[in-house]
């Protein structure tokens, strides 16, 4: 679950919002080393939840993760978080953990107060999280270098909102041949702020 929040959540993952599924192909939920590791029942469930097309993105991603968030910890634990993670100072990480599974507040509040807390981090703490182009999730090595350098300028611009940054990158990935575009991460929805 940390995996697939934070790829929602930080700046590494931000391009994970923009790659359109290809007419009539539903890109994966989640890489297969990470569906193996979700029971079966519940895996079903969220693919169906996924591949359910009269549900809004929205809805999708809180029925999703309401499914993640009701696995048990020790399971969760086994999920591994995306690259980079591991470079964040500690309490960094357990604070972003403690926050992507807290049950109480729905997805997106989940995803506006890791936003928030990313953001007050110092700028040295910042630049450990890993950028579009420098890692990133898995798929995100196919993009051509241009367009990751793109992406980089426009996620090191912060005279432009979070949503801002959504949209822009959005327009990079969409002009983005549909071969590259199938080997990215499923699309959430725009960011509510």
């Amino acid at each position: 679950m940390l995996s697939h929040l934070l790829l929602l959540a930080i700046p590494t993952a931000l391009m994970a919002q923009f790659a359109p599924p290809s007419p009539g192909q539903m890109p994966p939920l989640f890489p297969p080393h990470i569906e193996a590791l979700i029971p079966a029942d519940v895996l079903a469930k969220m693919k169906a939840v996924h591949e359910n097309p009269s549900l809004p993105p929205q809805v999708k991603h809180e029925q999703i993760d309401d499914l993640m968030i009701s696995l048990p910890s020790d399971l969760l634990d086994k999920i591994p978080p995306p690259p980079g993670f591991d470079q964040l100072p500690k309490d960094v990480q357990e604070t972003i953990k403690r926050l992507s599974r807290d049950r109480s507040v729905k997805w997106a509040d989940r995803q506006a107060a890791i936003r928030r807390f990313i953001d007050s981090l110092p700028e040295e703490t910042k630049s450990l999280i890993p950028m579009p182009g420098t890692g990133g999730p898995p798929g995100f090595e196919a993009i051509p270098i241009q367009q990751r350098a793109q992406i980089q300028m426009i996620e090191n611009d912060q005279n432009i909102s979070f949503r801002d940054r959504y949209f822009k990158i959005k327009q990079i990935i969409d002009s983005l041949p549909a071969s590259i575009r199938s080997q990215l991460p499923a699309a959430p929805p725009p960011p509510p702020y």
